[in-house]
């Protein structure tokens, strides 16, 4: 809920329209658990109807502005990357009212303890 809840309130003269689609879109998918999102481009074309060149030009954006970080991850049986992690800036502000990401946060500490 924290990732939607900011991503929603990134102001206009930060990112455009396009921006704040996909943006919201990743926020949407945005997995507490694991701690990031990771629909694929298909599924971020049929959710804001646009074209994944338009997708990689927004994310691209979105991770010149610090808004994310893409990560590749795993690789297909030719070589290429698999799939990408998006990893959503959230601040601490948003996160201490999210009762997902605090569980998740938890278990994470004990896991390390």
């Amino acid at each position: 809920m924290s990732a939607r809840n900011w991503a929603w309130d990134q102001p206009p003269e930060l990112i455009g329209p396009t921006e704040q689609h996909v943006l919201n879109c990743l926020a949407e998918h945005e997995n507490p658990e694991y701690g990031y999102a990771f629909p694929s481009e298909a599924v971020i074309a049929l959710k804001t109807k646009l074209s994944r060149a338009a997708i990689n030009r927004n994310t691209e954006k979105l991770e010149e502005k610090g808004l994310i970080r893409k990560v590749k991850h795993g690789r297909t049986s030719h070589g290429s990357f698999a799939s990408l992690r998006y990893y959503l800036n959230v601040p601490e502000s948003y996160r201490a009212k999210d009762v997902d990401w605090q569980k998740r946060s938890t278990k994470t500490l004990r896991a390390v303890v």
